[in-house]
Formats: C-alpha cells, sequence, structure tokens
C-alpha cells in the first residue's frame, strides 16, 4: 500500500486564499481590467444615448470610478479618470467641460449609433526606419495579405516580431478591421501597446496600413 506521501507526489500545493490571494489577484488582474472596460464602454453608451451627459450621470459615473480605482492605471480608464478629475477640480461643470465628458464617452462607448473609431492612438505622417527595427502586425491587411508585409520588413532589414514587447518599434493596423478598432474590441495587440506607451513611456508608434505601405513605396 503506497503512503499518503507517495500518493500526494507530483501534486501542487493547493492554493490558501488567505495566503495567495495577492498572487491570485495579479493572476486575475488583466481579466477584471478588460471587465472593467467593457462594463465602462456600456455606461458610457447608456450615457450618451440622449444627447447629453446630466448632473446625476456625472455623479454616478464619480461613483463607479472610485469603485474601480484599482483599474485607472490602465487605458482608456486612466484617460477617462484623469479628464474627470481634471472638469471636477473646482466642484463645477462647465458647459465646454461637459461636453468633453460627453466627447470621449462618445469614444469609447458601446452602442452608440455613430459606432465611433478611437482616434488619437495613431502616429501621424510617421517616418518609418526599417533597418534593424522591429515590426508586429495586427488585423486584416488590405494592400496585400500580412506575410507580404511581413516580406517587406524582412528585406529592409527590419525584424517581424510576433508579440508586442518594450522592444517593439511599430505596431501596423490593417485598415479593413478599423471599426473594430475601438476599445474594447482592440485586439490585445494594440491594447498592450497603448499601456506600453503610457505606462513605460516606450517609443512604440502605432501606425496605420496605409501609411505603412506609403513609406515602402516612398522609401
Amino acid at each position: 500500500m503506497k503512503s499518503s506521501a507517495s500518493g500526494n507526489k507530483g501534486r501542487g500545493k493547493a492554493i490558501n486564499y488567505d495566503r495567495d490571494q495577492d498572487l491570485v489577484a495579479m493572476y486575475n488582474f488583466p481579466l477584471q481590467v478588460k471587465r472593467a472596460v467593457q462594463e465602462i464602454q456600456g455606461v458610457a453608451g447608456f450615457m450618451i444615448y440622449d444627447g447629453a451627459i446630466s448632473d446625476q450621470e456625472i455623479s454616478y459615473l464619480g461613483q463607479w470610478l472610485e469603485t474601480h480605482r484599482a483599474f485607472l492605471t490602465q487605458y482608456p480608464l486612466s484617460d477617462l479618470s484623469k479628464l474627470f478629475n481634471e472638469i471636477m477640480k473646482d466642484g463645477i461643470v462647465e458647459p465646454h467641460e461637459r461636453r468633453q465628458l460627453f466627447d470621449f464617452l462618445s469614444s469609447i462607448a458601446v452602442g452608440s449609433q455613430k459606432n465611433p473609431v478611437v482616434n488619437g492612438i495613431y502616429t501621424d505622417h510617421p517616418q518609418i526606419v526599417f533597418k534593424d527595427r522591429q515590426f508586429l502586425f495586427t488585423g486584416e491587411m488590405e494592400f496585400g495579405p500580412r506575410e507580404k508585409a511581413e516580406r517587406v520588413v524582412v528585406d529592409r532589414g527590419g525584424i517581424v516580431a510576433k508579440s508586442c514587447t518594450l522592444k517593439t518599434n511599430y505596431l501596423i493596423v490593417g485598415n479593413l478591421g478599423s471599426e473594430a478598432y475601438k476599445f474594447g474590441r482592440f485586439g490585445s495587440k494594440i491594447e498592450k501597446a497603448i499601456t506600453l506607451q503610457r505606462e513605460k513611456k516606450t517609443p512604440i508608434q502605432i501606425v496605420r496600413e496605409r501609411d505603412f505601405v506609403e513609406n515602402v513605396v516612398g522609401g
């Protein structure tokens, strides 16, 4: 008969939720962030539905941000929190500030009739350097298959990356998927790039496929 010690051989140590709560929290943090973002998208869609932001809605938004303060370092929650705090600094919401808040919520809302695409994440008129730079592609390519774009990078001395890291220089975003790149429907590569830009101050550039092709043709 095998001893209990032998029977338990190879089994991992059971989770002790009192002891391991910090580890569990860190492990689940990305999922919690995604859920918070999806929730604020729905809240934003509801708030902008009638074309205005009421005082009651602003109060609710402040409560929501306080409840989810653990996630406010992540885009777009970080930008929303910064804007909200700036607006509420003097305790008075001016008409132009109400419009600023409405516009931001419109840019991240799900279910709005306009279904806007997030702007402001792309590098305008990028001057792309290929040699020894790391490129990552995401989305569907309009000008040709992704393999062709990757081959162009390699032929010019660049490196094709498989994931977004601190070493990534360019994230090329396909045009056909542009309507899906509203936050919450971003691919994980875009989310990671934005986070690296804002938190790590990395020089990674998010580039439209068209701008990439123009640099290839004009280079």
